[in-house]
């Protein structure tokens, strides 16, 4: 049989209770207000696009350097 200390419980719910008794009301994240999704202008999102494309082709070429590092002639 397991041992059970004085802190466990029996539901995952009551395991946390203490912190709401620790933290205070306004650092809960229940306590803070809820923004949603912003739109996004144009040249926001195609400067996200090209960082897209960036991380793409940096990926591309360092395994294409790796492959070529491990595939080199002595």
């Amino acid at each position: 049989m397991k041992n059970k200390d004085a802190t466990s419980s029996s539901s995952p719910h009551d395991n946390h209770a203490w912190v709401h008794d620790v933290l205070e009301p306004d650092q809960l994240a229940a306590a803070k207000p809820q923004f949603g999704l912003r739109k996004l202008g144009a040249g926001t999102l195609l400067l996200l696009w090209v960082l897209r494309i960036y991380v793409l082709l940096m990926i591309f070429l360092i395994s294409f350097q790796v492959w070529k590092a491990f595939h080199a002639k002595p």
